[in-house]
Formats: structure tokens, sequence, C-alpha cells
């Protein structure tokens, strides 16, 4: 994040600098300008939504457990924390879990909440 706002300050220059406001590179620095400020956000956006689906994940993975513990039979758990991730969904905006974002419309499927609790060694 620091070499891509470096990079901005450096190219910087060649756009405001009277001198080369005709020169062929001003162009060019303003298409790596604009690149390099679109990487900086997608880097941005792509830990934040790391951020959200750790939360999502460790929600899932404490429902197995509890489930597990509770005595459930391993072999129905994956599908009892995907029927409760539905339910969980399925709330309105307002009861809605703080780990389920605005922009979630359904649950996960049933393979990918399996996949999450097998590497998490719940079942």
């Amino acid at each position: 994040m620091q070499a891509l706002d470096q990079y901005v300050l450096f190219l910087e220059p060649i756009t405001s600098l009277p001198c080369l406001t005709s020169d062929e590179l001003t162009p060019i620095a303003y298409r790596a300008i604009e690149n390099a400020i679109r990487t900086k956000g997608g880097i941005i956006s792509g830990m934040e939504r790391n951020e959200e689906i750790g939360a999502r994940d460790t929600a899932i993975i404490r429902q197995g457990r509890h489930y597990v513990s509770s005595g459930m039979s391993r072999r129905n758990v994956t599908t009892a924390v995907h029927a409760w991730l539905g339910r969980e969904v399925s709330k309105p905006l307002k009861q809605r879990a703080e780990w389920v974002t605005m922009e979630t419309e359904k649950a996960l499927t049933r393979k990918s909440v399996e996949g999450i609790l097998k590497r998490n060694f719940v079942v």
C-alpha cells in the first residue's frame, strides 16, 4: 500500500509541471496513477472482505462445535449448521448477527459449510 502511494507521489510532478503538459509522458502518467489508485482500492476491499469471511467462518465453526458438544452425531452436524446458517441469513437486516453482511442474500451451500467445518476439524 505504501509502495503504491509513493509510486503515485513520484508520478504527480509529471502531470502537474507546465513544461510537460503537451509531453507524451503526461497521458501515460495519468493512466499509471489511475491504475495505482484502482489497485490500492482493490487491495483495501479485499482486506475488508477477508475480515468479513473470517467472522462468518468463526460463527460457523462455533455453531458446529456447539452441536458436537451437545452430543449431535458428527454426520448430522454439517446439515444442522447449514440449516442454522440459512435461518440466520433469512432474518431481517435489523435482527441479523453482526457477521452477516448486508449484501448477503442467501446462505452458503452445504458443501461450502462442510469444507469450512472440515478445514477446522469440527467434522
